[in-house]
Parts: C-alpha cells; sequence; structure tokens
C-alpha cells in the first residue's frame, strides 16, 4: 500500500496543470557511455554531475505529466552501475542527486509548489529503491515529513520507509525517524500512520516501539469514538504489534494490550455491524471482515502456536454470536493468561445516537 491512495489525486492535479504541455526529454546518451566505462576520470566524474543536474532542473520546469514521469526514470534508472567502477559511478550520482535534489525542495517550498515537491518526494522514494550506499536522500524525505499536506506527507514518509532504506537501518537512523514519525503521527491521514505503523513493527529501537504504541492508543481512541476511517490501518497495526509480541526481549504487556484491545474493538464493530450495520458501505464492511480473517490467520496462529479458525468461521456462516463466543474464548481468557499483565479487553461504548437533525 506505498502510494496507491495518492495516485489518483497527484495523476489529477498533474494533469490539471498540464493545460500547456511542452514535451522535454532527458538526453541520456553522455551519462550512458559514462555509466559503462571500467574506470571513471574527472572529467567522467563531472558529466555525471552535469547529467543530473540537467535533470533535476527539467523535471522542476517540465509540467506535463507523461514528461514528468520519463524524467524520473531517466535519472532513477540511471542511478547505478554494473561496471568495475559502479563504486565511483554510484558515490558521484548520489553526491549529485542530493544536492540538485535539495536546492530544487528549497526552492519548491519557498514557491509553494506543490507538484514540484511531489515529483521531487517520488523521485526520492525511486532512487532510494536502488538500494544505495549513501542514504542522504532519507534525510530530505525526513524533513518534509512535517509538511502540512496530507500527500507531501505520505509520500515523504513512503521514501523513508521505502523496503531498501530500512534493508540498510542502523539503530540511530531509526530512533531519528521514530522520533519524527511521533511528532506527527497524531495529525497524519490513517494511510500515513500505517506505513508508521509497519516501520515501527520492523525496526527494534525504544523511540520506534513508543511510535508503534502511540499510533496504537490513537486508533483504539478513535474506535471508542466511533470515529475509525480506513480499515486496513488495524491490519497495519495489529501485525506490527504482534510482531513487537513475537520478538526476544522481556517487556511484551504493553504491546499484547494494546493488540487484545485493538482486535477486540474491531471485532465487536463487526459484530455490532451484524446486528444493526454501521459500516458506511459494503466495501468498507468486506475491508473490515479481511482485516479480521488475516489477522486471526497470521497473527493469532502465531501468537498461541497453533490456527486458529472460528473467527473466519463465524464471519463466513454470519453468526454473531459464535463471533462474540470465540472473541470472548481468544481474548478475554486465552492471550490475557499467555501474557502476564494483560487484561481483558473494554466493551466498545455504543454508537453515539444521532442528533436531531440527522435522523
Amino acid at each position: 500500500m506505498k502510494v496507491k491512495w495518492v495516485v489518483p489525486a497527484v495523476a489529477g492535479a498533474l494533469l490539471f496543470v498540464s493545460l500547456n504541455p511542452v514535451l522535454f526529454a532527458v538526453n541520456t546518451r553522455m551519462i550512458k557511455e559514462v555509466r559503462n566505462k571500467d574506470l571513471l576520470s574527472s572529467e567522467d566524474l563531472r558529466a555525471i554531475d552535469r547529467f543530473v543536474a540537467d535533470a533535476v532542473k527539467e523535471l522542476v520546469r517540465t509540467k506535463d505529466f507523461s514528461s514528468v514521469a520519463a524524467v524520473r526514470n531517466a535519472i532513477s534508472e540511471h542511478a547505478s552501475s554494473n561496471r568495475p567502477s559502479a563504486p565511483q559511478y554510484e558515490a558521484q550520482y548520489f553526491e549529485s542527486a542530493n544536492r540538485y535534489i535539495s536546492e530544487a525542495l528549497n526552492k519548491a517550498r519557498e514557491d509553494k509548489n506543490l507538484m514540484v515537491e511531489i515529483n521531487l518526494l517520488i523521485l526520492i522514494d525511486r532512487l532510494l529503491a536502488t538500494d544505495p550506499e549513501d542514504l542522504r536522500l532519507v534525510d530530505l524525505a525526513l524533513e518534509m515529513v512535517q509538511d502540512d499536506s496530507g500527500v507531501v506527507r505520505y509520500l515523504a514518509v513512503s521514501a523513508v520507509t521505502n523496503p531498501a532504506v530500512l534493508k540498510r537501518m542502523n539503530p540511530k537512523l531509526a530512533a531519528r525517524i521514530a522520533s519524527t514519525f511521533s511528532s506527527v503521527a497524531a495529525g497524519s491521514t490513517p494511510e500515513t500512520m500505517g506505513l508508521m505503523a509497519r516501520f515501527a513493527g520492523e525496526t527494534d529501537t525504544a523511540q520506534s516501539g513508543d511510535l508503534l504504541l502511540r499510533i496504537a492508543d490513537r486508533r483504539i481512541k478513535r474506535y471508542a469514538e466511533w470515529a475509525v476511517k480506513y480499515e486496513p490501518l488495524d491490519d497495519a497495526i495489529l501485525k506490527s504489534l504482534c510482531n513487537k509480541i513475537s520478538s526476544p526481549g522481556p517487556e511484551k504487556s504493553s504491546f499484547a494490550q494494546r493488540f487484545v484491545q485493538l482486535y477486540s474493538y474491531a471485532i465487536q464493530r463487526f459484530a455490532k455491524d451484524m446486528q444493526v450495520g454501521v459500516f458506511v458501505s459494503d466495501a468498507s464492511r468486506e475491508l473490515a471482515a479481511s482485516v479480521l480473517l488475516e489477522v486471526e490467520k497470521t497473527c493469532i496462529s502465531r501468537l498461541t502456536a497453533g490456527p486458529h479458525t472460528a473467527i473466519k468461521s463465524s464471519i463466513e456462516r454470519g453468526d454473531r454470536e459464535g463471533l462474540l463466543r470465540a472473541h470472548d474464548v481468544l481474548l478475554r481468557q486465552e492471550l490475557p493468561r499467555m501474557f502476564e499483565g494483560v487484561k481483558p479487553p473494554l466493551p466498545l461504548p455504543d454508537p453515539p445516537k444521532p442528533k436531531a437533525s440527522e435522523q
């Protein structure tokens, strides 16, 4: 779920500004020659720098959507080499990319040019996906995490949590990222919080743990307020909590308590829908069911070291009472017995009554 939700909005905005499209083409002849050399000269390094500088400049000034994509592709596709000169080539390439993208981002922020910011963040994500040794581009994306724009924040978080970045993550960087995420998590969209939750579940620092607990607490609160949106966020949070519970280490009760409460609320909400109907759409109901079944299959079976299918069977039969029995056995008995200090979950409050004007 990396950038699926923002694609329609971003594409629409980019097409909107392309009323007077001008097609640009990045000249890649020289960079291809340099990329295929076994040993690079100082002139070759300057050629790399010129290519990156010209391509980023072209990306910034291009307004046609398809041309923007072509420029981004040209930059990311030439970021690595398989020749003996690869260390030289890639070091210069990412040195130049960091410099010119940083300058372009600063200018875009000064000019409040949202489209340029978006294109540059997509480019950063693409470059980081090439698995570079140089991770300075992460710092550029991390600076954008606190942006007021939901799209910019999502794309910045997406770049920072790129799988290639996680692969090279060290504890110091992970802690810094988690601290930054914690400062903005409460004001982020559910889609963005999902990326943050997955990051927290895959990194092992105190700050990551605190971030995950903060996200889980906010989600639990939203359930209690009957203000939940975007059901797939539960999947990200619950699986990340499951990772923490299953990982080595003595402190599991905090994560287990949030897991029990959040999963309970999700089940209770679904059971309430089976009685009176609470979901805003069939799609929302189907997503909620999918999350409950997926978590039972992957997390409950993992935590209890045995297969569990009672929740799945109850939902497939439309058996509300069976679902609530499965809930009680699992979340009020089995898991609290397994983890010291974990209490049975609270009941989900009744949904607020509609105001007279809404009836």
